[in-house]
């Protein structure tokens, strides 16, 4: 429904959905580990949280990108988009190809990437969740709250290499890329791990990797273009700065957390 929608994903379907089945490797992992070693699921966060802290996720995840680009384009390093068909070549190069430049159509799209992605790409990041937010952190934590956040996103950060070497982060930039990559992961782990922990809940940290996810196509199509994936965009130094502002509260609050 979707393609026939929007036309998205015409021209990247394989890469697309085989980084979408990547998603899902940490919870396989984390089934065998704890399987194997007979382990329970009673750390897992394997439990509803109030709406505030899924209402809070979501808020969160578009609030820092629209921060990123907001800057991205104050800095000139993109150009905000002054027409709806701006808006509509922008998607379309995000993989929309038929979308319609009408004022209807480029709502409606804004609408769905705000609302209705979100939850889509929830049950894709569920897999990455479960291994990283249900396991791995839960493990770290004997080594106090804000190591266990910290080492978390840096082990993070070195599963997401391939995609710098793959060129789908940071094109064109490769060792630059793999500069980058650390603080840039590090940081949204920070962010996850502190929601999954203050909520005690890995769906509301589903929630926000979701959003977080969706919203590389939302606010991303207000600027038409990036000069460079290193300076402009979530990714680029500007995003950089502005998760590192929220992962730092994160870390100084960290007390807040309930485990």
């Amino acid at each position: 429904m979707v393609a026939s929608i929007f036309g998205w994903l015409t021209g990247g379907v394989s890469l697309t959905l085989s980084a979408w089945v990547g998603q899902f490797t940490p919870a396989i992992a984390t089934l065998l580990i704890r399987w194997f070693r007979r382990e329970k699921w009673t750390d897992a966060g394997f439990r509803f949280s109030s709406f505030y802290w899924y209402f809070k996720a979501w808020v969160t995840a578009i609030a820092l990108f629209i921060s990123a680009f907001a800057i991205s384009a104050l800095l000139g390093w993109g150009t905000v988009a002054r027409s709806w068909s701006d808006i509509a070549v922008r998607a379309k190069s995000l993989g929309f190809v038929s979308l319609s430049p009408e004022p209807v159509g480029i709502i409606g799209f804004m609408l769905f990437s705000l609302f209705v992605l979100p939850l889509l790409l929830s049950f894709f990041a569920l897999g990455e969740e479960i291994g990283w937010r249900g396991y791995v952190l839960p493990n770290l934590l004997p080594l106090g709250r804000r190591h266990a956040l910290i080492i978390s996103g840096l082990l993070g950060s070195v599963w997401h290499i391939p995609l710098v070497l793959v060129g789908q982060a940071y094109p064109g930039h490769r060792v630059t890329g793999l500069l980058l990559i650390f603080p840039f992961i590090t940081g949204v782990w920070i962010i996850l791990g502190y929601f999954r922990l203050g909520s005690g809940s890995v769906f509301v940290s589903t929630l926000l990797h979701g959003t977080l996810n969706a919203q590389m196509i939302g606010p991303a199509v207000l600027i038409v273009a990036i000069s460079s994936p290193i300076y402009g965009g979530f990714m680029g130094i500007a995003g950089i700065v502005i998760v590192w502002i929220a992962a730092l509260w994160c870390l100084r609050f960290n007390r807040e957390i309930v485990w």
